[in-house]
């Protein structure tokens, strides 16, 4: 009998301490993040229970300037804000002011190319965590250039840098420009995508950038970028100037701030109308395009996709247009 008591002693005691642990996560307890007592792993794995995963809405507000979307985040555990842009078209890129406040670990040292084919020596390092409203995004792999600082779509800005496709892999991101808002959730049975949603598959590309396929008159299946720092409507490599879908189009040029990777400027643009454009259940015609350099990739930036609420489930590889 003595024994049994001294049993359900010590099982109370168990509960006890898992339910305080379980309490503490949840309610964002900054000293659990940084007491060397508890592993990162064993965190992220309370953290990302299947009951919190699927009962949770991260409300992010951001401002929308340019087209441009720009957002605060914390770095690790900083007390320090840093403004950051949502960029799906590249990885996640920190700038001179985190490197110099953060001691991170460097991982290695590789080559980026943006948009354009620009090449850029870059270094790797290792951020613990990200910290986006109430939402934490760990152990996410941040480069860094010598150039990073001059990018235009940074400038008077962002201190912080890109968000990239790297840090958003393992969520569902739905961006409402109206109301300037992003919410970010692992259970898309959250976001009660009406049933006159346009959805089509989404993939990846190598850098991990999400892409969809599209149909432009007789050219079928293009892969074309989802490119959040983009911020004109559709952008075509320069060699379709020349293709039949471009005849008869009505044309015009201005002078405007185009963001595309690191040699971003301002300069004149050239802008057609496409007949016909396709994607999964989505059918458009007289759509805005632009054309730039020969190995350009093509793009869908936020002009064309303002125009409804976006979700980026990078879980089920969907790509959904709300009207």
């Amino acid at each position: 009998m003595k024994n049994l008591k001294t049993y359900f002693k010590i099982q109370n005691k168990i509960l006890l301490f898992y339910f305080l642990l379980l309490l503490f996560v949840n309610s964002d307890a900054k000293f659990i993040l940084s007491n060397d007592v508890f592993s990162d792993s064993l965190i992220q794995s309370l953290c990302c229970t299947k009951a919190y995963k699927k009962n949770k809405i991260t409300n992010l507000h951001f401002d929308y300037k340019n087209r441009i979307i720009n957002f605060k985040a914390k770095i690790n555990d900083g007390k320090k804000y840093y403004d950051f842009v949502l960029d799906t078209g590249a990885p996640t890129f920190i700038t001179d002011s985190v490197l110099h406040e953060h001691a991170l670990e460097l991982l290695s040292t590789t080559e980026a190319i943006d948009a354009n084919q620009n090449h850029q020596e870059v270094n790797i390092y290792n951020i613990n965590s990200i910290l986006l409203s109430d939402k934490r995004i760990f152990n996410i792999e941040a480069a860094h250039s010598a150039g990073v600082n001059n990018m235009a779509v940074l400038k008077e800005r962002a201190n912080g840098g890109l968000i990239g496709s790297n840090a958003m892999k393992n969520s569902i991101w739905m961006i409402d420009y109206k109301n300037y808002e992003i919410k970010i959730t692992d259970n898309v049975d959250l976001l009660q995508i009406p049933k006159n949603a346009y959805i089509t598959k989404m993939s990846k590309d190598n850098f991990g950038c999400p892409m969809i396929k599209i149909d432009i008159g007789n050219f079928k299946k293009l892969n074309v970028v989802i490119d959040l720092a983009y911020n004109g409507s559709v952008l075509l490599p320069a060699s379709f100037i020349n293709k039949p879908i471009f005849n008869d189009s009505l044309t015009f040029s201005k002078n405007e701030i185009l963001s595309t990777g690191f040699a971003s400027e301002i300069k004149q643009n050239s802008y057609f109308f496409l007949k016909k454009l396709e994607f999964g259940n989505l059918n458009l015609k007289n759509v805005k395009c632009s054309t730039s350099g020969k190995n350009t990739r093509a793009l869908i930036g936020n002009e064309f996709l303002e125009n409804y609420i976006v979700i980026l489930d990078f879980i089920h590889n969907k790509f959904i247009l709300i009207p």
